[in-house]
């Protein structure tokens, strides 16, 4: 008895992509064409349908390289190539946007008037400024260039390395983390560095990059190598945290002690700082 195959989740994402394209729905479609290619890198259908929902020449371009990289006989992918190399040389930037099909017996409606625009997040501007991907209106301090157009802020934001998309756990993580590290590093000042003055001030140049070394590393795993400006304030603000029982007796105690806490303390958190940037 023959059955009927039901399709992978991946396949469902891909079928219901090619749906939103040929409604139109570009921005829905390179969503979840988007969702495939995190999954399975090497989709090159799921590569070629990002390159057919984005608007952009050079980013369809490189989309379209990728699918080749994966498949360097895809024949609709070297047409597409083809024609957007064509498109780049005569100086054209953005592809027509894609419009969804006209119902047949649908009377052609009469030019509608320019409307004003208003920007997006900011209602009470005006603005003739429009994001190149999902076009919504946006007034110039909502501007976000990128090397095709200017953006909104939220497509920026997808559009960010996945390893910069900080989530509010991800911080959580890095400060109790650097809470945990900087109360290590105190226990190792305090029973070692501390009782030798002068070598103490060797050992702490040595030690802080290098354990601010590990510290990140340790980072990586818990959170996937985010990076970025809240994952530095994050861990800056836990590695003072932790070191605040050895800062207070380099306070209390001055002089040499003084001395090695301040600089264990600038060389680990400005390590970490430029290790996560």
């Amino acid at each position: 008895m023959h059955q009927t195959e039901t399709p992978t989740p991946l396949a469902a994402l891909l079928e219901e992509g090619e749906r939103a394209l040929r409604a139109g729905d570009t921005i829905e479609a390179r969503n979840l064409f988007r969702q495939i290619t995190e999954t399975d890198p090497q989709n090159a259908a799921a590569w070629l349908g990002i390159a057919r929902s984005v608007r952009p020449y050079q980013e369809k371009r490189n989309l379209l390289l990728r699918v080749l990289e994966l498949e360097p006989d895809h024949q609709a992918a070297q047409t597409m190539l083809a024609e957007v190399e064509a498109r780049i040389e005569a100086g054209e930037l953005l592809a027509p946007r894609i419009l969804p099909p006209v119902p047949e017996g649908t009377p052609e409606a009469e030019p509608a008037s320019p409307e004003v625009a208003y920007c997006y997040r900011h209602p009470d501007r005006e603005t003739l400024l429009h994001c190149i991907q999902c076009e919504n209106p946006i007034c110039v301090e909502c501007v976000r260039p990128a090397a095709v157009g200017q953006l909104c802020p939220d497509c920026a934001l997808q559009r960010r390395p996945r390893n910069y998309q900080v989530s509010p756990k991800d911080t959580i993580i890095a400060t109790i983390a650097a809470i945990g590290a900087g109360f290590l590093a105190t226990l190792g000042m305090l029973l070692f560095v501390l009782n030798i003055p002068f070598f103490g001030i060797i050992i702490a140049f040595i030690a802080a990059p290098a354990y601010a070394e590990l510290f990140v590393r340790l980072l990586d795993r818990l959170t996937r190598a985010k990076r970025g400006q809240n994952m530095q304030i994050a861990a800056s603000v836990g590695l003072v945290l932790g070191l605040s029982p050895t800062l207070l007796v380099g306070v209390i105690a001055g002089g040499f002690t003084l001395l090695i806490v301040g600089i264990f303390t600038v060389l680990c958190i400005s390590t970490t700082v430029a290790r996560l940037r």
